[in-house]
């Protein structure tokens, strides 16, 4: 059987992270940290299992949602062919 994933509030991650709050929002911004999930209409909050992934290699861990961005950012910059100079 599965294990539901348990939701902790801020200040459970910044005692897991030893972040402050500031930095903590700024690593999430960043895309170098978990973002949360609004749980209700004032709350946020993160599943325990995002910040584990994070916490075993905090130096490399990569949003899953932005996985691909890397890619597709880099493919933007580069000019058509036919606009190359040669």
């Amino acid at each position: 059987m599965n294990e539901l994933d348990r939701f902790i509030r801020v200040s459970e991650v910044l005692l897991f992270t030893s972040f402050s709050r500031t930095t903590l929002w700024r690593e999430m911004k960043a895309g170098r940290f978990p973002k949360s999930v609004h749980i209700s209409a004032s709350r946020k909050a993160w599943r325990t299992s995002e910040p584990a992934a994070w916490q075993e290699d905090p130096e490399h861990w990569k949003n899953p949602a932005l996985a691909g961005i890397h890619f597709i950012l880099a493919r933007a910059v580069v000019p058509p062919p036919h606009l190359r100079s040669k």
